[in-house]
């Protein structure tokens, strides 16, 4: 299941034309990376494309940490400190999204980052692990 959700998420971004966004905050032709303030721009629409790509991506910063995690891993650890950031089981993706939202809201010097470095920073700002974990 989790791979046809991954499979359906990298189709909907590939068939996405930047090009014809209604916006000026997206890069024309969508070769450059998305920034925190790209991901706040999409995260904060109520329904549409931008939305779904919105919770999309966050659902896959999430993952990819929690994979590492339980796979051993420690490319999201900090030296000494442990774990980037340790989420509450089971939290809705709307949930996250606000987190995010509030946070880069909070964060304006941060948004020319790459999206996911401001997603992780949410969530790390939020949710750090005990030392050590």
């Amino acid at each position: 299941m989790r791979k046809a959700f991954y499979l359906l998420s990298i189709t909907i971004v590939m068939c996405l034309n930047f090009e014809k966004a209604n916006s000026d905050q997206w890069y024309k032709g969508g070769s450059a990376p998305f920034t925190v303030r790209d991901y706040a721009v999409a995260c904060s629409k109520k329904s549409g494309i931008w939305i779904n790509f919105c919770l999309a991506y966050i659902q896959g910063v999430r993952d990819y940490a929690r994979d590492l995690n339980d796979a051993g891993y420690t490319q999201l650890f900090l030296t000494g400190r442990g774990q980037l950031f340790c989420l509450p089981k089971n939290i809705p993706l709307a949930e996250l999204r606000n987190v995010f939202l509030l946070w880069a809201n909070e964060n304006p010097k941060s948004w020319n980052l790459v999206g996911a470095s401001g997603i992780a920073s949410a969530f790390a700002e939020t949710w750090p692990c005990k030392l050590g974990k």
